[in-house]
């Protein structure tokens, strides 16, 4: 896959995801150069043509990206997004808890192959605020119970990283196998 090709995908993804809003990308449709030759003629018409400010644009706009994957990489979508999610948390781009909650998700909607331990320490987080929700919180609560979780968060982070680049190994290893992953 060339590098602008991965672009098209990465940003299709993220937008599923949630990690990209619909302003944004948007945005990088209209200046999008080879989103035409990545999609298809049709494909790339109907993202140039979409109403991003419409009713109901976030439904109908995952139902596109879907379909776009769907016709030309079909059943890749779960796979680029654990690859984008893992590649984001071990270059510091990605905290732990928008991490194991996507990933966490995907093993709860049967995809085995995503490591267990993920699951646990996701719900384990719960019990800890996340860095979207702290400034909600009373400033001396916070600093005490990160404190008292300091430990197990950098636990947690370690054990997140070797799982995250087990997994990593293993969606390499299918890419260029193009078998089905096995589970971890």
């Amino acid at each position: 896959m060339t590098d602008s090709e991965r672009t098209v995908w990465r940003q299709l993804e993220t937008l599923h995801t949630g990690d990209l809003s619909a302003d944004a990308f948007e945005q990088w449709v209209y200046s999008a150069p080879d989103l035409e030759t990545v999609l298809g003629r049709d494909l790339a018409l109907e993202f140039l043509a979409f109403d991003y400010r419409g009713r109901g644009e976030s439904q109908e706009l995952h139902a596109l990206v879907e379909r776009a994957y769907a016709e030309r990489r079909p059943g890749e979508l779960v796979y680029d997004m654990a690859r984008r999610v893992a590649e984001e948390f071990l270059a510091g781009e990605r905290d732990l808890w928008r991490t194991t909650g996507p990933l966490a998700s995907l093993f709860a909607r049967g995809h085995d192959w995503v490591p267990v331990i993920l699951v646990g320490i996701d719900s384990e987080l719960d019990s800890i605020p996340a860095p979207h929700v702290r400034a909600s919180w009373e400033p001396d609560a916070l600093t005490r119970l990160l404190a008292e979780s300091e430990a197990i968060v950098a636990s947690y982070e370690s054990t997140v990283r070797d799982a995250l680049e087990s997994m990593l190994q293993m969606l390499d290893a299918r890419s260029a196998n193009s078998e089905p992953p096995t589970p971890m």
